[in-house]
């Protein structure tokens, strides 16, 4: 019953029921009711009680078991920062190997979770590379609604920082088909995963609008679930969405409760909240506000437990500083991003950000020339998606009219690109300092 409960979303109650039922079980029974309670604990995001109920499981236990504990427990350390990065795609891939070996459905489905959860965090494309391999090789269960959600959602996520675009269009087909074998109503954690994977894809072709309606489903399925976690992401990726097509009230209005349940489960996507939120502030003319923000997140990320987040920090603040005409701290922050050993983005979610703040350090230095060469190798090393192509052109026609170079063949590049995007984030670009390469674009006049 715990387990269904679980699977249907029903965390809280599946808590009660074990906790309240302990007593009477046998040893084997015990154990396995011990690794449904810290799974139901993760599931609300509540780390440490988790590792402590894996603590009290006692020895002899069977393998599928122990590797079922290990992996709840790595999920668990990540979360409350007692291992590094290293460490963490170094059990990603141990997780995803057994779950490639085993005949177990219960350390499949444990693994696909556990590594996804480990693999947002870490955004480490070597390991999304080796993760791809081992994730295609798992033969999973047809019959289970769970796995096979598990695992749509597992190809979707390494295949995209993996950068192999075949098995990502592969992953979308299977997103859609395992979000009909769902009911409607259906709130369970697969459910609210698929529905998030769903977002991206629209996203990654600049369909906004269209993914505003799936990610306000997937943060109505978190709050059900009672998960902190989930509804913070879902929030970050609506803000996102609201941001992009011009709903900039709708986003301001999800801050406070975005930062509230990001606190609570101690998750890392607090800066995307605290950005867009400052974005946001500042595309409607509340300066004062998108000031405050700002050094919110830059504190926060001397804490952040991957390199890509504290790079990312820097990029987004120097992108509401030049909203702001703080040409000075945006630069700054522009240079602490792609400076110091920080000669490519970290991560591919932030493949255009780091080109536009090429642009800008190479602007400021008169070394535009070189700024090129290496945007262009930004763009050879990473697959992009719609927004990256429209920020990688701007930011090399900047460039290009700076050095009174031929901008048409970019230009034409540029223009096929926006025609796709909404018009509030075009805006974005012209308040950003690239009106010059729109116009060249034939984009504003």
């Amino acid at each position: 019953g715990a387990r269904e409960a679980i699977d249907e979303g029903a965390v809280c109650e599946a808590e009660l029921a074990l906790v309240s039922g302990m007593d009477e079980l046998s040893e084997d029974k015990y154990t396995e009711a011990t690794l449904l309670l810290a799974e139901s604990l993760q599931d609300q995001s509540r780390w440490s009680e988790s590792v402590e109920a894996l603590v009290k499981i006692g020895d002899p236990i069977e393998h599928d078991l122990v590797q079922v504990a290990e992996m709840l427990r790595s999920t668990a350390d990540w979360k409350l920062r007692r291992m590094g990065q290293q460490e963490a795609v170094e059990r990603i891939n141990k997780s995803l190997r057994a779950a490639s070996e085993t005949l177990s459905r219960r350390v499949r489905v444990t693994a696909l979770a556990s590594s996804m959860i480990l693999l947002s965090d870490t955004h480490d494309r070597q390991s999304s590379i080796e993760a791809l391999r081992y994730v295609k090789q798992i033969v999973f269960d047809l019959e289970s609604p769970k796995e096979r959600a598990l695992r749509a959602q597992a190809l979707a996520m390494v295949s995209n920082f993996a950068e192999s675009k075949v098995d990502f269009d592969a992953a979308e087909d299977a997103i859609e088909a395992a979000i009909r074998s769902y009911p409607v109503q259906s709130h369970g954690q697969a459910v609210h995963s698929l529905l998030m994977a769903q977002g991206s894809f629209k996203v990654s072709k600049g369909r906004y609008e269209e993914a505003i309606p799936v990610y306000k489903r997937a943060l109505r399925v978190a709050e059900m679930r009672g998960s902190p976690s989930s509804v913070a992401r879902a929030i970050a990726n609506l803000m996102m969405s609201y941001s992009r097509v011009g709903e900039f009230g709708k986003a301001i209005e999800l801050t406070l409760e975005g930062r509230r349940v990001a606190t609570l489960s101690n998750d890392p996507v607090m800066f995307r909240i605290l950005f867009y939120a400052a974005w946001s502030h500042a595309m409607v003319g509340d300066t004062d506000e998108a000031l405050k923000l700002v050094p919110t997140w830059i504190e926060g990320a001397h804490d952040a437990p991957a390199g890509w987040m504290r790079q990312a920090c820097d990029l987004l603040a120097s992108d509401v500083y030049y909203l702001l005409k703080r040409g000075r701290d945006g630069l700054r922050h522009a240079r602490l991003a792609t400076t110091g050993g920080c000669t490519l983005p970290l991560s591919r979610a932030y493949v255009g950000p780091f080109a536009r703040a090429v642009a800008n350090v190479a602007t400021s230095d008169h070394l535009e020339a070189g700024g090129i060469d290496r945007i262009v190798q930004v763009a050879k090393e990473f697959d992009h998606d719609l927004m990256d192509r429209a920020e990688i052109s701007c930011a090399k026609l900047l460039l290009i009219a700076n050095l009174g170079g031929d901008p048409s063949l970019e230009a034409n590049s540029l223009r096929t690109v926006l025609l796709h995007l909404p018009s509030a984030t075009v805006a974005g670009f012209r308040g950003l300092g690239f009106e010059r390469a729109l116009i060249y674009a034939a984009a504003i006049h």
